[in-house]
């Protein structure tokens, strides 16, 4: 029998079980919502009827430093996640690079050493034996 590992619905679950649901609940929910906004703010809503009323819109009246400042944070995250955190580019460099720069160091030591030994006991052998 598959026993929870929380009993939320059980007659006799505590208040501590509740409290761990709802603040993990909580977390994950308002990163989702985060996520949604910054999505919702950086490509805006195909549907909407308000295409044309951007965020950037309502800071019109700021200073030109800080629009500038604010619109490099935005292209900052832009890029960020249009490169999807840069997580393939670490993949490749240090999964990719580092496993072929490994094999093709064994796969030298193998044809050098290891092979360099058999063959040449084999030379060896070839040549004391006649």
């Amino acid at each position: 029998m598959v026993n929870p590992s929380m009993k939320l619905f059980h007659q006799n679950s505590t208040d501590e079980d509740w409290y761990k649901f709802l603040t993990n609940a909580f977390y994950s929910v308002s990163i989702a919502y985060f996520g949604i906004f910054i999505a919702s703010v950086l490509y805006g809503s195909v549907y909407s009827d308000r295409q044309n009323l951007y965020l950037i819109n309502s800071f019109a009246k700021i200073d030109s430093k800080m629009r500038i400042r604010l619109e490099q944070i935005i292209n900052v995250i832009y890029n960020w996640s249009y490169n999807r955190g840069y997580i393939d580019v670490y993949y490749e460099k240090v999964f990719i690079r580092g496993v072929r720069g490994l094999a093709q160091l064994t796969h030298s030591f193998d044809r050098r050493v290891i092979d360099g030994v058999t063959n040449g006991i084999g030379v060896a052998s070839f040549f004391l034996g006649e």
